[in-house]
């Protein structure tokens, strides 16, 4: 993992609580996470079910260590994709 991703992830285990509601993840990191990607990412199961605790049908807590655990390992996995960028639009001579 790249340090600044190493940063990232030490920056959000400082300043996040241990649990906190799922909504208020869009406030805790100024929206570089967002709450309703992480419901679509739940949905489709690609997040472990252990980050979470469902304390109502409409609130969901999140499990500050677990999250940041599979965070960190997922940007690892995103990071060693040898993805080249795309140009949109048109390319002009």
């Amino acid at each position: 993992m790249s340090s600044t991703s190493t940063d990232l992830i030490e920056l959000y285990e400082k300043s996040l609580p241990r649990v906190f509601l799922g909504r208020e993840i869009d406030s805790l990191t100024a929206k570089a996470i967002r709450w309703r990607t992480i419901q679509n990412q739940r949905s489709k199961r690609e997040i472990p079910e252990s980050c979470f605790s469902k304390i109502s049908p409409r609130k969901v807590l999140i499990l500050r260590d677990p999250f940041l655990a599979w965070l960190s390992a997922e940007m690892t996995r995103v990071s060693k994709l040898n993805v080249k960028p795309t140009r949109v639009g048109k390319c002009f001579p």
